[in-house]
């Protein structure tokens, strides 16, 4: 994942960065991704500078690229930077850092000169979050023996992509969702679930989940009451507990 900034002075969550209104060109950050890291994962942040001088600042640990090979990682303190190419005094480097909760919050400071007083840019990293619930939650049809579920993006994705939605049915009996059912997809919004019992009432839950986790869920009970196909079928048909077993 590599962090970016683009356009002026804005400020953006994640990846993305906020640029100081001391900058005059001579340091670019770029990204090529997301504005939010997912937990966990390495943030890589790409920087640019002018005057064949970088120097990385997080925290209270300071990294160099100027003398140093090419792709030769150099660790200090919470995070690794290197130089990726070196064309005259034109220098392009990136700093690497673990996306932890212990980093969250924490900037990353690409300048142009070991001294004071030169230009710089800034990322903040900030932690993807769970989404927030699915909403809409409705069942669309119910017959005598199914359920179709439809349910709406939540307001909050968390900063990052849903990669699906959990969905959880209760009592499971010998239902197509036993324990709970993944839907893939972050576009999937719908789920039928059949072998339902008749008279039975249904806990429907959906969640949305991303990188960051299982988001809350919204709840939804379904009863089943429409009649089963035995008894349009047949003169009588009776239902003996779980069994169906049947007289005609």
């Amino acid at each position: 994942m590599l962090y970016s900034l683009s356009g002026s002075a804005l400020s953006f969550l994640l990846c993305l960065a906020c640029l100081s209104s001391t900058v005059t060109g001579a340091v670019t950050l770029v990204t090529d991704y997301d504005d939010y890291a997912c937990p966990n994962t390495n943030a890589v942040i790409r920087c640019t500078t002018d005057t064949g001088q970088l120097v990385w600042t997080s925290g209270g640990n300071q990294a160099y690229s100027t003398s140093s090979s090419l792709n030769v990682p150099h660790s200090v303190g919470s995070f690794t930077v290197r130089l990726i190419s070196k064309l005259g005094s034109t220098l392009e480097s990136t700093a690497v850092i673990n996306a932890t909760s212990s980093n969250n919050g924490s900037t990353v400071i690409c300048g142009d000169s070991f001294s004071a007083g030169g230009m710089t840019d800034t990322a903040v990293i900030l932690l993807a979050t769970i989404p927030s619930q699915p909403l809409n939650f409705i069942n669309t049809t119910t017959t005598y023996d199914s359920v179709v579920l439809n349910w709406t993006t939540p307001t909050s994705l968390g900063g990052v992509a849903i990669d699906q939605y959990r969905v959880t049915i209760s009592p499971s009996l010998q239902s197509s969702c036993p324990g709970q059912c993944m839907t893939t997809g972050n576009n999937t919004e719908s789920l039928t679930i059949t072998n339902l019992q008749y008279g039975v009432t249904y806990t429907i839950t959906v969640a949305a989940s991303n990188c960051a986790g299982i988001g809350q869920s919204q709840t939804l009970n379904v009863t089943i009451t429409a009649i089963g196909k035995c008894l349009t079928d047949c003169h009588l048909c009776l239902h003996w507990s779980q069994e169906k077993t049947k007289i005609l």
